[in-house]
């Protein structure tokens, strides 16, 4: 279970070439505090730990179907940090 808060923000740039093609590059990041605990099933470890962000870059390439339908595909990084594990228990 978590809980906590986050926001995003993103930015990209699509252009038009070739009529009907698209091609674009975009950005992405996510903010906040969510904080949770995780247990192994296996070995009963449970912890604690939080969210800090998250990040996405890429590219992507689409061809418009119709007037206003663009069908694409990405393609690209993400990543995200998290802190605070804590070791809460054992059995």
């Amino acid at each position: 279970m978590a809980s906590g808060w986050f926001g995003t923000v993103g930015i990209g740039y699509d252009w038009q070439f070739g009529g009907r093609w698209v091609a674009g590059i975009f950005g992405d990041g996510q903010f906040g505090s969510i904080k949770g605990t995780l247990q192994d099933p296996l070995s009963g470890v449970t912890g604690t730990l939080k969210l800090e962000d998250s990040w996405a870059a890429g590219v992507r390439v689409g061809y418009l179907v119709a007037p206003n339908v663009l069908s694409y595909v990405n393609g690209g990084y993400s990543g995200a940090l998290f802190s605070g594990v804590t070791l809460l228990d054992t059995v």
